[in-house]
């Protein structure tokens, strides 16, 4: 399998030429990609940080929206087995007020996740494309370091280790035995999951009539 990590998606549209994906021309064989976008601002409301808003909305979520759209093409020409693995976030199940914003555009990015994986299940010519999605809880990075009002509060380190995260992810994705990824602290959040799980498979059965 090969692997392509692509963060930081600001640029997604751009990337797409007339109508496929940029990279595929680069690497024709790609069969999996990691969409890692993820920018976190503190937001309270008020109007000067709409912009500022609508930027991390933009990087955490449309970007990866515009990737997965135009990869898919690709991912369903292939012959062999292919991945679509998307990064949300613990805040993304349980949402922290402060970064409200943030919290939206994961759990919209969850809800994407979803929502494609049952659309490829019914779609015959995409059986072979698999939809993962990984929710960290807080890695100590520069998510949190980059943040002036963090950093004023003394909270700028908050979270794991990020080679324990890492480690922690990559063991899972190499077992492949599961389509989500839910890494240490964020298992926490995660109770509830299993009835709202519960609660989409018998949405998609009524929808089918079942």
């Amino acid at each position: 399998m090969q692997w392509s990590i692509l963060a930081g998606l600001q640029n997604a549209v751009f990337l797409a030429e007339g109508g496929s994906f940029g990279i595929i021309t680069k690497y024709p064989a790609l069969d999996c990609v990691i969409l890692n976008a993820g920018v976190q601002n503190s937001f309270n409301f008020t109007p000067d940080l709409l912009k500022t808003a609508s930027q991390e909305f933009t990087t955490n979520y449309l970007s990866p929206l515009h990737a997965i759209t135009h990869l898919l093409p690709h991912l369903k020409s292939l012959s062999t087995p292919s991945s679509i693995v998307l990064v949300t976030s613990g805040l993304a199940l349980v949402p922290m007020p402060r970064c409200a914003n943030y919290c939206a555009s994961k759990a919209a990015l969850r809800s994407v996740a979803w929502s494609l994986r049952a659309q490829l299940a019914d779609d015959p010519n995409s059986g072979s494309i698999k939809v993962i999605e990984i929710v960290p809880p807080a890695v100590q990075t520069e998510l949190h370091t980059r943040q002036a009002d963090l950093v004023k509060a003394g909270q700028a380190n908050i979270g794991i280790p990020l080679d324990q995260f890492i480690d922690e992810t990559w063991d899972n994705l190499e077992k492949g035995e599961t389509d989500e990824i839910i890494v240490g602290p964020a298992k926490g959040y995660a109770r509830g999951e299993v009835e709202r799980k519960k609660a989409f498979d018998g949405l998609l059965a009524a929808l089918k009539g079942h």
